[in-house]
């Protein structure tokens, strides 16, 4: 992660990573949020919904959130649908475990 990304992601630079301060958050929180025990790097979850995913921003922090869903954005290579975004890491494991969950997107 470059110098800049270090600056604005301190928090997941501290846990290791993405995906371990996204496990750290859930566990705090008490959110199941997919994440296999052996993953380490990559944030792509499957759920019966489609694949949730997690994109850091470079330019400010900020946890981009995207969906790819069975069906209508799974037929367009290279389409994902930005859901959302939130500068809180608690607040992204509460989005995706309300995703896994079914909760609508309105």
């Amino acid at each position: 992660m470059d110098a800049h990304r270090k600056d604005l992601y301190p928090d997941v630079i501290a846990a290791g990573g993405l995906v371990s301060a996204m496990k750290e958050a859930a566990k705090l929180r008490g959110c199941d949020i997919g994440l296999p025990p052996w993953a380490t790097d990559a944030i792509g979850i499957e759920t019966p919904r489609g694949l949730v995913s997690v994109h850091p921003a470079t330019e400010e922090r900020l946890f981009r959130v995207r969906v790819l869903i069975p069906g209508f954005t799974w037929d367009i290579p290279g389409f994902s649908w930005e859901v959302g975004s939130t500068d809180d890491l608690g607040l992204l494991v509460e989005a995706v475990a309300a995703w896994r969950e079914g909760t609508p997107l309105d």
